[in-house]
Order: C-alpha cells, then structure tokens, then sequence
C-alpha cells in the first residue's frame, strides 16, 4: 500500500483534547497510556526547514516493528505496580532506564501486545524520561488506546530533534479496523480509540536521539505502550509519493513547526 503525507502549518503548541479517565488502582489517575500501512508524517519538529525524523504507522492488527536490526522491550519481565525508575539491559549493549512515575500492568482491554504479558502506562500529568546509553536511528512501540494527551519528544544530548503528539492519529486514522482492542481475549473492548504500532526513523546521524520523553498531559487519561523496539541502523521509511497524489491514496498529517517548539520542564 503506499505511503502518503498532508502538509499543514500549525503554531508551536502540541494540539490537546481530553476523554474520560478508566481503570486501575485508585493510587494512581490511570490517565491513558511491520509491513508498513502505507502511511506516514512527520514529526513536530525544531524547524521546518529539517524533517530530522520521519513517523509511520503499520498496519491495523500488528503490534510489532517491521524495521531491522532491532532490539526489543516488552515488560513481561517486570513485575506489575508502581515503579519510579526501571533499568533493562539489552545487546550491544544497550542500557535503557525509565525514570519518572509510571506503572507496568498486566494485559487488559487498554493495552498489552497480543493480549498477554505486561505493558507499560503513565499517568495523568506525568512525565517519563527514557534515557539510552547510546544514541538510536530508529524507535517504535506499541501505542494502544491512544488519546490526545499522548506526547513524545525526542533528545540528541539536550538538543530537541522532534516532538510527536498522537492527535495526529486519532484525528487521521480512517480505517475502522485500527479501532478497539485487536487481540481476540479483548476484542470489541474500548472500540472508539486506535491501537497502532507507530515508527519513528531518523533521517540521518545527526538526527539520532539519545533520550525519549514521555508526556501524558493531566487530562484524566493515560499513556499506553508496549514493544519498545530500537535499532542503532539508519533506515529507510519508505517512499513519500508526490503530493499531487494525496487526495488518492491517504489521510494521515505531516505537521510542520516554523520556529523552535518550547520544551516542557
């Protein structure tokens, strides 16, 4: 299927919009957390003159990367609860250390890839900083139930390579199978959000990141993720066709920032 991209000029601000909030523990708000689909946009980014990462969404159903050399978390190998900080240790070696409020819970209709194991969720109003021992071409995860207070900002050192806000999918996803749990012990549950496996590719060295942060804007919702996938290997997304065919064959936003995007600390 191929790939396709709008153009739209917006301001600095990350786009917002709220749902109500659903289950866990009353400790905590649970604000909500590859063949290619043929979609694909960029990221907010520093400037509009440097599209330094690309973002693209694989099919419905699928819940894991399709990019190469990659290297996998899943959080089944946690237990489940509350942590401030988790460190896991992967090839390469690759140290990735979350630190910041954030709960690992079992599967269930919000999230959990293939409807087992754990996953991993951010509360209202929280921040996760994911912090990598060295820097990564390529990032993909798992966004299930995804809802306008999701965010991520992506880091080279202390220098913001791009900022993504998943109101891009909710307001562009036309396809109805992205919609509702797709794992058959949750099925038809929380219909009326995507569950998407989203990939975000640096264009070139320079646009390497060392540190992802999670944001979860205090809009009674969570962050939702699972298989968190990384690769050290500049690759390519795809082919973007002209804009000319758009109207054809996709509905997905390429959002481009003039200017600096101001950093949440």
């Amino acid at each position: 299927m191929p790939r396709s991209e709008y153009v739209f000029n917006i301001s600095k601000s990350l786009l917002k919009n709220g749902r109500k909030a659903r289950h866990g523990p009353t400790s905590w708000l649970p604000v909500r957390p590859s063949t290619l689909a043929g979609f694909a946009w960029s990221l907010l980014l520093t400037s509009a003159a440097h599209a330094g990462i690309v973002v693209t969404v694989e099919a419905p159903t699928v819940q894991a990367s399709s990019a190469v050399d990659t290297q996998t978390i899943d959080f089944d190998s946690q237990s489940t609860g509350y942590k401030g900080s988790q460190t896991f240790n992967l090839a390469g070696p690759l140290t990735a250390t979350y630190s910041g409020d954030q709960f690992v819970i079992a599967a269930d209709q919000y999230g959990g890839a293939g409807g087992i194991g754990n996953y991993l969720a951010i509360q209202s109003g929280s921040v996760v900083a994911l912090n990598l021992s060295s820097a990564q071409a390529y990032f993909g995860m798992w966004l299930s139930a995804a809802d306008s207070a999701n965010q991520l900002e992506f880091y080279n050192g202390n220098q913001l390579v791009g900022a993504f806000a998943a109101t891009t999918i909710i307001s562009s996803l036309a396809d109805p199978a992205y919609f509702g749990n797709p794992n058959p012990q949750f099925a038809g549950q929380n219909p009326d959000q995507p569950y998407v496996f989203l990939n975000f590719y640096a264009e070139a060295a320079s646009d390497m990141f060392d540190k992802i942060v999670f944001i979860n804007l205090p809009l009674a919702t969570a962050l939702e993720s699972d298989n968190h996938t990384f690769s050290t290997t500049l690759q390519a997304p795809g082919a973007i066709p002209e804009p000319a065919s758009l109207s054809i064959v996709g509905t997905l936003l390429l959002i481009v920032v003039s200017g600096r995007i101001r950093t949440r600390r």
